[in-house]
């Protein structure tokens, strides 16, 4: 008995679709290795081949432009003809978010995967039946199953040389027409003109001992991708929630911390906090209102629930950055046999690869031992882009991935703004 071969059309032409109102979900099914054979309609193959080659050039491909390039390379009619083109687009003008599209790409990946197996469980008994060898078998077997899991490979693995100019080149053109930092700023001028500021996929670690103002620095670096309306996530592990907003208010708008945690006796005069001191507090908390913040202060969080949640968060809207407040105080599963260095090791590992992933920045604070390095793991400064160190007299540039290094930036920390502050 014939069975129909694993289908996904709706999702396929949903794809499409979607790939024709929004450029970024175009780029998203390419980073996902969506490649045109994955699609079982062969008009579907021929559209989706085609604004992937527009893509590629830089152009968009809303409607009108992507048929003109059918036409003009003879396959509109290989593509379903207008007709084609009528069903996709009302397919578009039906809602479908982020999530939902990731979804779509996994089912057409899936679909595809189960119609290779098909292929290849044909091709391994052809062999049992024209071989009648064991080995060969075998043989065809081991090679099925390699062509399986490419198959299944949901990331591109490589980009070639060609593709790989394109980007450089592209990065030092718009570097050099924007007068704006390579990267986010940090809101710290020495910083920033050292560095550039923070670069998407950099993992950033803020080394100090305790009450060294770790906290107070990474909170300080986020400030102005808040202003700039970035998103950020922060995982507070020592903290409450309370506490971190509060901290944020004094380091922004420079409001006395003692005013916001005692305001009874907080006043210049050691009495109740004055009036002015009230609306200061206020103004600086509707400005915060209106920022795209996302605090979590879960107890014993674990890096797959940091990792998750942070991937969740990503799926409902691109995130900037995300600050881990502190990287010794996440749990994990812990492996048998693996030390506390090995265990840690793994932890930055994985904050590394989830700025990449995410093409975020991530900051995390780290312990320091009474030696005045990392403690319990030497990993953690290995993994950093950048590895910031705050001593006596300032903070110390320990690692900067393609920038000045071991360098002191003259700042210290103003326990009353909870911020680092210029010594000149």
């Amino acid at each position: 008995m014939n069975q129909e071969l694993p289908t996904a059309l709706i999702p396929e032409e949903t794809i499409l679709a979607m790939m024709m109102t929004q450029p970024n979900y175009t780029k998203r099914a390419k980073s996902d290795g969506l490649l045109p054979s994955m699609f079982h309609d062969l008009e579907n193959q021929v559209i989706f081949a085609t604004m992937i080659m527009r893509d590629d050039d830089g152009q968009d491909n809303d409607i009108r432009s992507l048929v003109h390039t059918l036409e003009k390379n003879g396959d509109l009619e290989r593509a379903g003809g207008v007709g084609k083109m009528e069903i996709l687009v009302s397919v578009s003008e039906a809602p479908v978010t982020p999530s939902q599209f990731a979804e779509h790409l996994t089912e057409v990946r899936d679909a595809y995967a189960l119609r290779k197996a098909l292929e290849l469980a044909e091709r391994t008994k052809d062999a049992v039946y024209s071989t009648g060898s064991a080995a060969d078998v075998i043989e065809s077997f081991k090679s099925a199953v390699d062509e399986l899991n490419l198959a299944t490979v949901q990331k591109k693995s490589f980009c070639t040389i060609k593709e790989g100019l394109k980007l450089a080149l592209a990065d030092l053109k718009k570097r050099l027409e924007s007068e704006d930092l390579p990267g986010r700023p940090t809101g710290i001028p020495l910083l920033d003109h050292i560095g550039g500021g923070m670069r998407p996929g950099e993992l950033w670690i803020i080394g100090g001992k305790t009450s060294a103002g770790k906290s107070a620095l990474s909170l300080q670096i986020i400030n102005p991708t808040l202003d700039a309306g970035g998103k950020v996530l922060i995982f507070t592990l020592e903290m409450g929630v309370s506490e971190v907003v509060t901290r944020l208010i004094s380091c922004r708008d420079k409001i006395s911390m003692r005013a916001l945690t005692n305001p009874r006796s907080g006043g210049t005069n050691g009495g109740s906090i004055e009036v002015g001191q009230q609306q200061a507090i206020g103004k600086s908390a509707n400005k915060l209102n209106s920022a795209c913040l996302l605090i979590s202060d879960e107890a014993g969080m674990t890096i797959d629930y940091i990792i998750s949640q942070s991937e969740q968060q990503d799926e409902l809207g691109p995130i900037d950055v995300i600050v881990v407040d502190y990287i010794q105080l996440i749990s994990t599963l812990k492996r048998s046999g693996e030390s506390r260095e090995q265990e840690l090791s793994r932890i930055s590992k994985q904050l590394k690869q989830l700025a990449k992933k995410l093409h975020c920045v991530v900051i995390s604070p780290s312990q320091l031992n009474d030696e005045g390095r990392l403690r319990e793991s030497r990993a953690i400064g290995q993994d950093a882009d950048v590895l910031l160190t705050i001593v006596d007299d300032g903070v110390r540039i320990d690692k900067y991935r393609n920038a000045e290094r071991n360098s002191l930036l003259n700042v210290t920390l103003n326990g009353e703004f909870q911020r680092f502050e210029s010594n000149q």
